[in-house]
């Protein structure tokens, strides 16, 4: 994948974030808040990977 094609998608997917459900983002804030490193000091894969998890058990639990 080429770097800027790669960015973007990153780019839209962080931004995602602000645009979701206000019980995710919330959530996802406290998962932040309780793990072992602040979120500015996480890389960008550490995030997205974090994000990707709790969405997946975010909607499995929302959507029974």
């Amino acid at each position: 994948m080429r770097t800027e094609t790669q960015l973007i998608e990153v780019c839209q997917e962080i931004g995602s974030i602000a645009g979701s459900n206000g019980h995710f983002t919330a959530g996802l804030a406290r998962l932040l808040d309780n793990g072992d490193q602040p979120l500015l000091s996480m890389t960008v894969g550490e995030l997205l990977s974090l994000s990707r998890e709790y969405r997946e058990v975010f909607n499995r639990i929302h959507s029974a």
